[in-house]
């Protein structure tokens, strides 16, 4: 078994895809976007529905670089924690 920091090295960890919600109303979210998404393609000329694609993929984007900030953020303020854990003080 390796370690997590070789884990982390050799790209073996990634935690942006197991941080996936597991919930009923997830699921259920993610079904409807689907189904929304399958109704606008029948409605929207192609070219249109290049448009909304696009936007969408900004939109995943933006969202993926926000997670990643949020992950850093949450990270360092753990280390944070856990040096003042380490060094006692109060």
């Amino acid at each position: 078994m390796s370690s997590l920091l070789e884990s982390i090295y050799y790209g073996n960890l990634r935690p942006g895809e197991k941080a996936v919600s597991q919930s009923a109303e997830y699921t259920q979210i993610s079904e409807q976007i689907s189904a929304k998404m399958a109704e606008w393609k029948v409605k929207l000329s192609p070219e249109e529905w290049l448009e909304l694609e696009t936007m969408w993929e900004l939109y995943y984007q933006l969202n993926s670089m926000d997670r990643a900030g949020s992950f850093t953020y949450g990270f360092r303020l753990g280390g944070e924690l856990m040096i003042e854990v380490l060094k006692g003080e109060r």
